[in-house]
């Protein structure tokens, strides 16, 4: 017993002191010291998370398409698919989405007979088609013309906003919205539908992305090859009209500087100003990124980077950006591989800057975090969890074989959660626990008090508890031995601790 007493006394330490790690740490809770390399072949282009942890993740490469899921360990969830994946999902998959519910949205684009059409599919959470969507889980964009899907965005009554392209015969850049039912949302643009080129015409526009604004309005990140300087931004009224109050006729066109690069994701700040995120279009350029603000009427910031432009490189880097987020905090984090898109030796990176551009010095080494592998790694989408942490999926390839699925793992903030926010220390004794644990925050715990706890899956584990002035004692008498996380909600305050149950 006494052996057993050290051992997780000294677990305890070493995970307490990983936990309290300056944030983008790995966290080694998930897969293998925090990453998990898959044997499904392919490139992992979107993820998103569940509440409890789970990730679901899609998949495409030389024709393969694919969606797995993972539980919060790390591990395949077994009951999806098979060992996890479903595989040959008949079309290109863009980007995935959770529903409140559950269900599970992915964008791709969809080649019939030759013509591409955008699409949308809905899954159950088992994977299932969801038949009471569209024709048999799948809503589409049926034209005699070719779509290109590139984006897509759940808004908050349900709706699903998707971006792209058409080509009809010019190509513009194409929205579509589509109803909760999978039907096109006949009050949005002409039959659910917008197409757009700016003014004077041009050809081969690309709706990249989109937010809403407070007021419903949509802000659209474009590309168009007609001009050098060819990234816009387009706003739209909630009705998909085109807003000429936004910069006088409706659409801005963004000036990187000298930098070649291609805007792919735009998302606002608390503020409704514009934060745009653009990756190197040229394989020969020393800027392969960059960060932009620009203000709610399109006009760039200058309180933010030099003249509102923030490029993600120095002169000795070439790191590739790929996929951004902007944390609730306001700070801004960037996923994507260094050493350029064609180096032979590039990891997966994430980066993470203040709400005003400056790289973040407490958050990785300078600013930075790493997956190191000897292979080849590649960051490709980034989303927050819900207890504080970051999720990455992307892709490991060894030098002249099939890349493979990769998912990692990263603390955003010593373990804090990303949408605290307050956060106060809380002290749990004793440790390693027995019967009971108790928590003390140091002053009184209100009666609306939350307490969760979760093994080291992540799996929420039933606790009852008392509230007594500044501490709550758990009955821990009816758990098994080993590692739990706690977490304390009280007056919109979160706290977090590490624990070993004996």
């Amino acid at each position: 017993m006494a052996r057993l007493n050290t051992l997780c006394t000294l677990l305890f330490i070493a995970i307490t002191t990983v936990i309290h790690a300056q944030p983008g740490t790995l966290d080694p809770t998930f897969g293998t010291a925090g990453y998990v390399v898959t044997n499904q072949v392919g490139d992992g282009r979107s993820i998103a998370v569940y509440p409890d942890g789970r990730s679901v993740v899609i998949s495409a490469s030389g024709g393969a398409s694919a969606m797995g899921m993972f539980q919060a360990d790390g591990s395949p969830s077994t009951g999806f698919g098979t060992n996890g994946w479903f595989t040959g999902l008949g079309y290109v998959p863009i980007k995935v989405l959770l529903q409140v519910d559950g269900k599970i949205l992915v964008a791709g684009a969809w080649n019939s007979g030759g013509i591409v059409d955008m699409i949308v599919a809905r899954y159950n959470g088992t994977g299932t088609p969801d038949a009471s969507f569209g024709v048999s889980g799948i809503a589409r964009v049926d034209l005699p013309t070719t779509e290109t899907c590139l984006g897509m965005l759940l808004l908050a009554d349900g709706r699903i906003l998707m971006t792209g392209s058409i080509i009809d015969p010019d190509q513009r850049a194409l929205l579509a919205m589509f109803n909760t039912n999978g039907t096109l949302d006949a009050s949005f643009g002409e039959g659910g539908l917008v197409k757009w080129l700016p003014t004077p015409t041009s050809s081969s526009t690309e709706a990249q992305d989109a937010a809403i604004q407070n007021d419903g309005s949509i802000v659209v990140a474009c590309n168009h090859g007609a001009i050098i300087a060819n990234n816009l931004l387009v706003r739209f009224t909630a009705s998909g009209d085109l807003d000429e109050t936004f910069n006088g006729i409706g659409h801005v066109y963004v000036d990187l500087g000298n930098n070649q690069d291609d805007i792919l994701n735009v998302q606002l700040d608390a503020s409704q100003r514009i934060i745009c995120m653009a990756s190197n279009s040229d394989a020969g350029s020393a800027h392969s990124g960059s960060l932009a603000r620009l203000t709610t009427n399109g006009v760039l910031d200058p309180t933010f980077g030099v003249g509102g432009v923030v490029a993600l490189n120095t002169a000795s880097t070439t790191y590739s950006a790929a996929a951004m987020l902007r944390s609730s905090d306001g700070k801004i984090l960037i996923t994507g591989t260094t050493g350029g898109t064609f180096s032979p030796d590039r990891e997966l990176f994430v980066a993470r800057y203040s709400s005003d551009g400056v790289l973040d010095p407490v958050f990785g080494t300078a600013g930075y975090a790493f997956v190191v592998l000897p292979y080849r790694e590649v960051g490709q989408s980034i989303v927050p969890t819900s207890d504080g942490r970051i999720m990455v999926c992307g892709r490991s390839q060894e030098s002249g074989q099939s890349g493979y699925v990769m998912l990692a793992r990263f603390w955003y903030d010593s373990g804090v959660g990303i949408a605290t926010h307050a956060a106060s220390e809380i002290n749990a004794f004793p440790v390693p626990a027995l019967n009971t644990l108790t928590l003390d925050r140091g002053h009184p715990l209100p009666g609306g008090t939350l307490i969760e706890v979760r093994d080291a899956a992540g799996r929420i584990a039933p606790v009852t508890f008392q509230l007594n002035g500044a501490r709550a004692v758990l009955d821990m008498a009816h758990l098994p031995a080993g590692l739990y996380s706690v977490t304390l909600v009280a007056s919109d305050e979160r706290s977090i601790a590490r624990f070993v149950k004996e």
